[in-house]
């Protein structure tokens, strides 16, 4: 059936009628599912972890003097060790490598939930090295509080149960008394966590062991802490709200019910157990409020911590709150008036600020006892499924904001101008560094998120067919003022109810209803999981009146953009290690920032002719390839090659990497990374292309992710050589190896067929049969990698050489965070400052942009770091390459092609002037604006597939031929247009680095505001468009919007100087 609103909402209403049902109201949140990069251990206060092996099946005499008093207690083995004696052993530090975040699945992912049981360690806790506060958690203490409870319960129920007022005297301002380690009363407090201050006076606060509310205690989930409880430690009623942050820890030793629960005990108590969304669900009253309680003292901060404002919320013509991206924290929050040390109506957008803040920590609900085994384990984790968590989110609230002090104020501004503070304290100056990159980073990724849906949904989706391909979901969601980022391509996770894993969807097709405020979407599912979806679906669905449906759960996923898992990672990383003075990263880091200059030495004599081979071709590189070579040679600690398009750039970086290798007696290890995986995939074929390299081993790194999401693949990726082991290797291996080699191979076969358990964890030995020379890995992958806990990390300090390609697109930030993880390597970067910058989302003009996307490649020319510019072009005819020489190169480009090696499109168009293959198309259409804010203009695009198959029918290969977009809805009206006919589709921010020999690009928008045409005007994506043709381009535009445009009005003056402009309706002439 045709996708649309109202056919979505005719087979979910058919469906609920059929069935006798309504949709359920909207819940709320798993969050975003996001991959946390490992971060240093302080070994000074928490334990080190051990793994605890566990039987395959629960022995059979398994037993405990628990089991009985819980439903789920025959499932667990009880601690077997005594609680610390002294507060001294404990710390209230959960670090982030071993208490994660909730990700995007929230407990429905089995194996987030398998981290969520007590960790084992290796010693006794003291004073050096204490246990984390939430490894207190004990079943027994669950038991009693839950039976504790109970009692108030019965007695509601009965009418026996009498409330009474509290007399203690209020807490005084200023104050939060506490214990790390709680006195112990009648009982044993049990341990929540504040999810939720915007509770008038009060917090909520959520159970950190899933045995208080499991299974069936759920008005034990989430409980108040309000102004009336007592506070164990002092004897005093209350508490500060401005000392009390979300996240922070409460012991909570006995419970009340609410006045709720005293109106209407039974009616509370069944709307207390319906599972809420979140914390912020008041579709129904909680039941209990804390009693008697005492914090948990939370640490502080030694500094205060920045952030950027991201949007002013504002309501009824007030200012009600800041929406604030802080460093390490990836996700806005929202600040209420009351936190900020200032007015709020004197905040300004984009401002930096500063905050008092705790340390971050997990908002996991955990399990307090170890399982009996893994069958057990498994069976737990099925059991807490349908828990939602009350705050998901990563960012946290800030205690305090601050206005930056004015010495704060001229710092930034140095930093963004000449940066003269560098040379005074270079130490102090790297510390306040990483804490702008940190935040500038952790802004540009919140910024992708700011108005996206952050709620999980219960609803019924209907099935358009069981027997399609792919395998599709419909539904509606309610409730929906706007699109709130469920736009097309977005990943979605869906969770069929009862099933065991979350499925991955992206959404096919979207609509918006203003008026019923409520959006259809249509969910695809990609090919590695069509067969889960498929019997899944089979099982748990019901038909009725030929309507497929299924109860689901579906929450919308991160969006993917290129360098966004970057600023992720770098939000959250250290950034500047300790160098010694006299280290290669400090001479690195002081000739970018400081003002060390690098002695070039003398260049001696320049060879006549140098020769390459290729593919078994040999060729002469020219001059400027040359010197960019014996530049390379030097073992400068910083290289800049300034390459422009067409220059040979990669091949230069390649044959740079082989030479280091193979001209050093210690044959000296180089890393090469680019931040994107296509990138990556081009250096490795060319480096395997140079005939040179035959003896080199080059290794690259992808991961099992990328790969699903249509990554390239080259012959000597990782997973590849280590299929190949067995048999390139088998008469090498022992047997013991060469039998985990054989078991990874069959494994990693079977998950590439079908995609299912990506994660493949696999042992290899010290001895290497084949260490690589050369390893390409994406610059994520490589921070990633280069962690405690990462793949390369024992080996990251024997290469001696970084080389990053397409450095243009690598962000400033990411410089120092390379420096930090391979401090032994020199750094060479291969870029083009007038090609396109790091991926953002804002405006360039902004704080995080400023801050955190500026192009390495503009920092090192910028400083005057030891430069050797590439000017050849070897890629278009000649006459192409006059226009983006004039534009943007300042005319300093020469050619290396002839013009009778690229007539293809001269050949086959009747061009206006026969010598020029250019043509702009001026084409009459209008464009439209869709809900995601991209526009589409189906005139031009009935243009363009006009051109298309006329170039088609003369014979030219759809192999030879690009489509390129400034904007994704035009993409979306071509992709099946551009699939049948085998044609390359690519938006302009995806294209750089690909080629192809005749492109036709498409400008779209019409009738706009020249002040509004900043994207289209962009002068770094306004040459990658122009330069990606060998042979010959169509342009086609709106001359009369284009012509109100700086950099547009130059390219159409110089087409209607050449005699290159024509109309759509003259094409058919032109083309025939």
């Amino acid at each position: 059936m045709k996708f649309s609103y109202a056919n979505v909402v005719a087979r979910q209403q058919a469906a609920a009628a059929a069935r006798n049902a309504v949709f359920l109201t909207p819940e709320t949140l798993p969050p975003a599912p996001v991959r946390r990069p490992p971060r240093p251990r302080n070994t000074d206060e928490v334990l080190t972890t051990t793994y605890r092996r566990l039987p395959e099946f629960t022995p059979p005499d398994h037993t405990h003097h628990l089991i009985g008093s819980h439903p789920w207690a025959h499932l667990v083995t009880l601690h077997d060790t005594p609680l610390p004696a002294s507060p001294v052993e404990v710390t209230s530090a959960m670090p982030l490598e071993l208490y994660s975040h909730i990700p995007a699945g929230g407990y429905l992912s089995t194996k987030f939930v398998r981290r969520l049981f007590p960790h084992t360690f290796r010693e006794k806790p003291y004073a050096l090295r204490r246990l984390p506060v939430i490894e207190l958690m004990r079943l027994e203490h669950a038991v009693a509080f839950r039976q504790a409870s109970q009692t108030i319960i019965d007695q509601l129920v009965r009418g026996w149960y009498t409330a009474t007022e509290n007399t203690a005297p209020p807490t005084p301002e200023g104050s939060m008394p506490g214990a790390i380690l709680p006195r112990v009363r009648a009982q044993f407090p049990v341990l929540y966590q504040v999810v939720n201050k915007g509770f008038g006076q009060g917090v909520v606060l959520e159970a950190k062991d899933f045995f208080i509310p499991g299974p069936d205690r759920r008005e034990l989930h989430l409980i108040a802490l309000d102004q009336y409880a007592t506070n164990v430690e002092s004897n005093t009623r209350g508490f500060d709200r401005l000392l009390l942050s979300v996240k922070d820890l409460v012991w909570v030793y006995t419970v009340e019910p609410t006045m709720a629960a005293l109106r209407n005990p039974d009616t509370a108590l069944k709307q207390a157990r319906i599972p809420k969304a979140n914390a912020l669900d008041r579709r129904f009253p909680l039941f209990f409020r804390a009693k008697e309680f005492t914090f948990v003292p939370p640490r502080l901060t030694t500094r205060r911590t920045l952030g950027i404002v991201l949007s002013i919320v504002t309501r009824h013509e007030g200012v009600k709150g800041l929406r604030i991206a802080f460093e390490g924290s990836p996700e806005a929050v929202q600040v209420s008036p009351s936190v900020c040390d200032f007015p709020v109506s004197e905040a300004e957008h984009d401002e930096v600020v500063s905050a008092k803040i705790r340390a971050n920590s997990s908002c996991a609900i955990r399990f307090s006892e170890f399982p009996a085994s893994r069958d057990a384990q498994t069976k737990l984790c099925s059991l807490v499924r349908d828990f939602l968590p009350a705050h998901p989110e990563e960012g946290m609230l800030p205690l305090r904001v601050f206005k930056l002090t004015n010495t704060e104020k001229e710092w930034i501004a140095d930093r963004a101008a000449s940066f003269t503070n560098y040379a005074r304290n270079p130490a102090e100056a790297r510390r306040r560094m990483a804490q702008l990159f940190n935040a500038a980073c952790s802004a540009l990724v919140a910024v992708n998120a700011l108005d996206d849906d952050k709620t999980t949904h219960r609803l019924t989706a209907t099935v358009p067919s069981m027997g399609a391909f792919p395998f599709r979901f419909d539904f509606v969601i309610t409730d929906m003022s706007s699109e709130c980022g469920w736009t097309n391509h977005r990943p979605v996770y869906l969770w069929i109810v009862g099933s065991q894993t979350l499925i991955r969807t992206t959404i096919e097709q979207s609509e918006h209803s203003y008026e019923t405020r409520s959006m259809a979407v249509r969910l695809v599912v990609p090919a590695w999981g069509y067969s889960y979806a498929v019997r899944t679906t089979s099982r748990f669905a019901t038909i009725n009146d030929d309507v497929i449906s299924v109860d689901v759960y579906v929450k919308l996923g991160s969006r993917p953009s290129g360098a966004e898992p970057l600023y992720e990672l770098i939000s959250q990383h250290q950034l500047f290690g300790r160098f010694d003075e006299d280290s290669l990263a400090t001479i690195i880091l002081d000739t970018v920032y400081g003002t060390r200059v690098t002695p070039l030495g003398s260049a001696g004599p320049q060879p006549e002719h140098v020769f390459v081979s290729v593919n078994g071709q040999s060729f002469p590189l020219r001059p400027d390839q040359v010197a960019a070579l014996q530049m390379g040679d030097r073992h400068l600690p910083i290289l800049a090659i300034q390459a422009a398009f067409g220059t040979g750039k990669t091949l230069i970086a390649a044959l740079i990497a082989i030479r280091t290798y193979l001209a050093t007696a210690d044959q000296q290890q180089v890393i090469a990374t680019t931040t994107t995986n296509t990138a990556a995939a081009q250096f490795t074929d060319t480096a395997l292309s140079i005939d040179a390299a035959s003896t080199v081993n080059i290794l690259r790194y992808v991961s099992d992710s990328a790969l699903v999401e249509g990554a390239p693949q080259t012959p000597v990726d990782l997973h590849v050589i280590l299929k190949r082991l067995p048999d390139d290797y088998g008469d090498r291996l022992a047997p013991s190896a060469l039998d985990t080699c054989v078991k990874y191979k069959r494994g990693r076969e079977l998950l590439e067929r079908f995609m299912f358990d990506r994660d493949v964890a696999i042992d290899l030995s010290d001895a290497e049969l084949r260490p690589p020379a050369v390893l390409v890995i994406t610059t994520s992958a490589l921070l990633n990698s280069a962690t405690t806990d990462g793949i390369f990390n024992k080996w990251i300090d024997q290469f001696s050489l970084l080389i990053g390609d397409e450095a243009s697109q690598i962000p400033e930030p990411a410089l120092i965070a390379l420096v930090t993880h391979v401090p032994r390597a020199r750094h060479i970067y291969v870029g083009d400052i007038h090609q396109l910058e790091p991926h953002v989302r804002c405006p360039r003009s902004t704080n995080p942009a400023r801050f955190g996307a500026q192009g390495i490649m503009s920092i090192l020319l910028a400083k005057g770091v030891p430069t050797a510019p590439l000017t050849t072009t070897f890629r278009a005819h000649p006459l192409l390459n006059e226009l983006p020489n004039l534009i943007f190169y300042n005319n300093t480009l020469t050619n290396g092609t002839h013009a009778d090696q690229r007539q293809m499109f001269l050949s086959n168009v009747r061009c206006p002037n026969p010598k020029l293959p250019f043509l702009f198309v001026e084409v009459p259409g209008k464009s439209s604006k869709a809900l995601s804010g991209s526009h589409s203009n189906p005139v031009e695009a009935e243009t363009c597939r006009e051109i298309v198959l006329s170039l088609i029918r003369k014979n030219i290969q759809p192999s030879s031929i690009a489509i390129i977009v400034f904007y994704k809805e035009q993409a979306r009206v071509l992709s099946h247009f551009a699939q049948s006919n085998s044609i390359d589709l690519h938006t302009v921010d995806s294209v750089q680095g690909r080629e192809k020999d005749i492109v036709i690009l498409l400008t779209t928008r019409t009738g706009f505001d020249a002040d509004r045409g900043e994207f289209l005007n962009d002068p770094h994506r306004l040459n990658v468009a122009l330069s990606r043709c060998r042979h010959g381009q169509f342009v086609l535009g709106h001359e009369q919007s284009l012509v109100g445009l700086s950099y547009w009005h130059d390219i159409l003056q110089w087409a209607h100087n050449r005699g290159a402009v024509t109309t759509a309706s003259a094409l058919p002439d032109l083309l025939e």
